[in-house]
């Protein structure tokens, strides 16, 4: 295959960050951006450097009128089963943005269809382009840290009521029409913290619980914990918790932990650093190597011609334990109120506050433990704001 013909599908929303990597592989002769899908016309001005594609709402019918080989789903939650089906169905591969689905069910159409059509389909988990978690894999394997006791992930986020005015759709567990939407702190901006820990742990997942609390004025979770456990990887049977909150008073990197009875390993999954801590007091820094993983997709189409197929580096089939979290924060009883500050956001907006929910994830992460289970938890939980 020569130059890759693509077509961008949500250009208005997070699809805008796609932009920057397209300008480069199109300066390099790598690929061509053919087609814009987006319900609003965008202005040509965002295009510089990307020549003049055909704008469109009909996404399959970009796809078929420029032949193109690569289409880019970043649009809405609930939109990304359709459209990744349509643009299978219509001849493309697809780089899908995360939650790949907003159910079980979506996933598993959407793998099914990868399958008939022949087609390649990446989600959009960068952490997962990094060297950094197969690094850790590799470094729990030779008993770096021992028997393994939990592995965690510890993400307090700090968001302002403008983040869920952005779309009709945010903040939602489903519309009014009953289609999912799933649009949670763990299942949405924090779904990477659980995708690696996944990704870290490996196995198949046994049992999923499921804590959803909510500080704002939405009807999913800004506030959550979830504690899985997996049959057959590296931590089988050992719990895995993902503690994370958009309501925090400050916003501090996403930590993931991995606790070894003769060590830790903590990996800062954002800035793709590992810091290994022995019992020994001994440490060891590691700085793991991140791929584009659009520019690696579209490398693999150029390069693999016509007898190759493409070979994701985060294929479809490899988030299958994300989405069994995902379906068991979908079917978990209604986010639980959590009484919150009421502060001053940017713009006119208003941030909602929990000034000690940073301390309780921490504790959840290193424990092991579900927000339930910690004493300060429901301490503050029950005081007013």
């Amino acid at each position: 295959m020569s130059t890759v013909r693509v077509v961008l599908a949500g250009a208005h929303g997070f699809g805008r960050n796609y932009l920057p990597p397209l300008r480069e592989l199109a300066a390099e002769g790598r690929a061509e951006l053919v087609g814009v899908c987006d319900l609003k016309p965008v202005d040509a001005g965002w295009f510089a450097g990307l020549g003049r594609p055909d704008q469109s709402a009909d996404l399959s019918g970009l796809i078929r009128r420029h032949a193109a080989d690569l289409a880019v789903v970043a649009t809405p939650l609930h939109t990304h089963v359709p459209l990744a089906a349509g643009a299978m169905a219509a001849g493309a591969h697809v780089q899908l943005e995360k939650p790949p689905a907003p159910s079980m069910a979506g996933y598993l159409r959407l793998l099914a269809d990868a399958e008939h059509w022949g087609r390649a389909v990446q989600v959009g988990f960068q952490s997962l382009g990094s060297t950094a978690p197969g690094q850790i894999r590799e470094l729990i394997g030779r008993g770096a840290v021992g028997r393994l006791r939990c592995v965690s992930a510890a993400a307090a986020w700090s968001r302002d009521t403008s983040y869920y005015e952005r779309a009709p759709w945010a903040g939602r567990r489903r519309l009014s029409d009953g289609t999912d939407v799933v649009d949670g702190a763990l299942t949405n901006p924090l779904a990477h913290a659980v995708a690696t820990v996944m990704a870290v742990a490996g196995g198949s997942v046994e049992t999923v619980e499921v804590e959803l609390y909510r500080a704002f004025d939405i009807e999913a979770d800004d506030t959550s914990c979830v504690r899985v456990v997996t049959r057959g990887g590296l931590a089988e049977g050992v719990p895995l918790v993902i503690a994370a909150t958009l309501a925090a008073p400050e916003q501090t990197p996403p930590v993931i932990t991995v606790t070894g009875d003769e060590g830790r390993l903590r990996y800062w999954y954002t800035e793709d650093r590992i810091r290994l801590e022995r019992a020994d007091h001994t440490v060891t820094e590691i700085v793991g190597r991140r791929t584009v993983l659009l520019r690696h997709l579209v490398e693999q189409l150029q390069d693999g011609g016509q007898d190759r197929a493409p070979r994701p580096l985060v294929p479809l089939s490899s988030v299958r334990s994300f989405m069994e979290v995902l379906e068991a924060v979908r079917n978990a009883p209604e986010p639980v109120r959590l009484p919150a500050q009421d502060l001053p956001g940017r713009a006119g907006s208003r941030r909602r506050v929990l000034p000690w929910i940073t301390d309780i994830i921490s504790t959840a992460a290193e424990r092991g433990a579900l927000f339930s289970e910690l004493p300060d938890f429901a301490a503050a939980a029950g005081r007013q704001p």
